[in-house]
């Protein structure tokens, strides 16, 4: 697929890696061209996001069945017949993309995560997402599994759908910082805890991937009873 075939009003994708962290955004079409695509304003507030010349973006646009992912993409903000929006560039064609590929290994672990609240709208406007001050809250729970899309967690706090959590997952490459939004929740019993909440995240470490592989081929070697 081109850029030009994508269709107004479709959502879309963006992940955009910056100062080793990878971001994940959320937009629309609003009109499609040869080479280029412009989508709705990403902003938060009054703040709008803008992109930086070292940012590597990726775009994934679903139709029907089928995912198509863009990687190496400019973008810029531009003006469409009046209406400021964000422009994204490539004269590639997209490749099919399954997001099941994504790494998911089982934790299992007890962990404490924070839950975000902002203190106060910011109307200045920043080039980054992540400096936002936020009251904090504890929350110990049990991770049951983790990918670079999201992570489950069982715990006996509530927790609103929409809820922003950040996650710090000490490693043998550091500490990973994850930041992400409660986007399902379940009630029940599971063992010592009565909540699941699902996250989807939006900030990701850029070493994550690497500890997920790790941990997968290690499950996987104990499974077969490798050593």
């Amino acid at each position: 697929m081109l850029m030009e075939d994508m269709k107004p009003g479709k959502p879309l994708e963006l992940f955009v890696n910056r100062e080793g962290y990878r971001y994940r955004l959320l937009s629309k079409v609003e009109a499609a061209e040869f080479g280029k695509v412009y989508i709705s304003l990403i902003a938060s507030g009054t703040r709008i996001f803008r992109f930086l010349p070292s940012d590597h973006i990726e775009l994934i646009y679903k139709e029907g069945e089928r995912m198509w992912r863009w990687k190496g993409l400019k973008g810029s903000i531009a003006t469409l017949d009046g209406d400021q929006l964000h422009c994204l560039e490539s004269l590639k064609e997209g490749e099919v993309y399954n997001r099941r590929y994504a790494f998911r290994v089982r934790l299992g672990v007890e962990h404490t995560i924070t839950k975000l609240i902002p203190k106060a709208l910011d109307t200045e406007k920043k080039e980054s997402m992540s400096d936002e001050e936020y009251e904090t809250f504890e929350i110990p729970c049990v991770i049951k599994n983790l990918s670079e899309n999201g992570i489950g967690i069982y715990t006996n706090d509530k927790i609103d759908i929409g809820t922003l959590i950040e996650v710090k997952l000490p490693t043998r490459d550091g500490v990973l910082k994850m930041v992400g939004n409660v986007v399902r929740t379940e009630s029940g019993d599971f063992g010592k805890y009565r909540e699941f909440y699902g996250c989807s995240f939006n900030q990701v470490d850029r070493n994550l991937s690497k500890y997920l592989f790790t941990m997968q081929r290690a499950q996987l070697k104990k499974e077969r009873g490798e050593q």
